[in-house]
């Protein structure tokens, strides 16, 4: 990943204090740092610690709920994959979605173009 730090949200959680998700709007509106989601997961991330705190303290004051609503890699309604090279993608347990939040070539992230990459066992459709 581009940034160091990640964030992950249940996309219906954000979508509750932010409606404006569920028909696409940019992160830029929502007033998040570059989101990426698959329906089912939104990732947020920094590259520090300062930026980071900032994004959690938005999600609490929106009233989203560490480890419920929102936590890392331990969260516990999390599946995390080790992707080999292309690094760690995350789905939500249980979920549906095909297209998973992932790892990107760091060639995108220079470019701007960044967004869900097909990855992983639920990989139905391919890239």
């Amino acid at each position: 990943l581009c940034e160091c730090i990640n964030v992950f949200v249940r996309f219906e959680s954000l979508a509750t204090v932010f409606p404006s998700l569920r028909s696409g709007v940019e992160s830029a509106e929502v007033g998040l740092s570059p989101l990426w989601h698959d329906g089912e997961v939104v990732r947020l991330g920094a590259m520090n610690y300062l930026d980071i705190q900032l994004i959690i303290d938005r999600l609490k004051r929106s009233g989203l709920k560490p480890r419920k609503d929102f936590g890392g890699f331990d969260a516990k309604w999390l599946e995390v994959e080790w992707e080999g090279e292309s690094g760690v993608t995350v789905s939500l347990k249980g979920g549906s979605a095909t297209v998973t939040v992932g790892a990107h070539n760091f060639e995108d992230c220079i470019r701007d173009h960044l967004g869900p990459r097909r990855v992983g066992k639920r990989d139905a459709v391919g890239e």
